[in-house]
């Protein structure tokens, strides 16, 4: 063929040059995409953020995997409440330290500190609020009235107590409820139900909650 005065000619190919093998190609596409993906797996295992100290007394490295899956997070909130998620799972209340914010900071100390029974952590909450909230989920854990003392709210240590005299089904809890007579009497309604002890209605001199406790069914 000629275009222009240029001759093309069409060069036969070698009887000794074979065609590539398709096969080959791939295995080696495949080897390469693997090695690509192991040297990604090392390099993000190696450059992974280390957890910041908590005071909690806990080394840094028992912070879970998991936990540093939060950190990939760009929106503070959704970051925070995945890394308290994290912390109850793990029952690990170190994970709490890396909350930026201190409300949801300070819930994931009290869900923990429930979750493994141990009032200690609740001395790393700042506001009496949650602390007392605090004090109240590991009593009900650990079924331990005594922890009720240490809430610093006369509402909310009589709800301690309330929530004792309906996990132990003792009625004598009740008696610790100081405040409020009507609470009081609504803390043994809520036993006698419990306890299906209609008894324990003559404790209660409000006509309100004793016609409710007598006629409960």
């Amino acid at each position: 063929m000629t275009s222009k005065g240029v001759s093309w000619v069409r060069i036969p190919l070698s009887p000794h040059m074979k065609k590539p093998n398709k096969k080959i190609s791939f295995i080696i596409i495949a080897a390469l995409i693997a090695v690509l993906l192991i040297y990604y797996l090392f390099f993000q295992q190696n450059n992974v953020p280390e957890m910041q100290p908590t005071g909690l007394g806990l080394e840094s490295n028992t912070a879970s995997f998991d936990s540093y899956l939060c950190s990939d997070i760009q929106r503070a909130k959704e970051k925070d409440r995945c890394f308290r998620e994290i912390a109850q799972l793990e029952s690990n209340p170190e994970i709490c330290g890396a909350i930026a914010d201190s409300n949801i900071q300070e819930e994931c100390y009290s869900r923990t500190a429930g979750i493994v029974k141990d009032e200690s952590i609740c001395e790393n909450i700042g506001s009496k609020r949650n602390k007392n909230k605090c004090f109240i989920a590991v009593a009900k854990s650990r079924q331990d009235p005594k922890i009720c003392e240490k809430v610093n709210s006369k509402w909310r240590k009589d709800d301690c107590y309330s929530e004792m005299a309906q996990i132990k089904q003792d009625a004598s809890f009740c008696e610790m409820i100081q405040n409020y007579q009507w609470r009081r009497e609504r803390c043994y309604y809520l036993v006698a139900g419990i306890k299906k002890d209609k008894t324990l209605c003559e404790k209660i001199k409000d006509d309100f909650f004793k016609n409710l406790c007598e006629n409960a069914e």
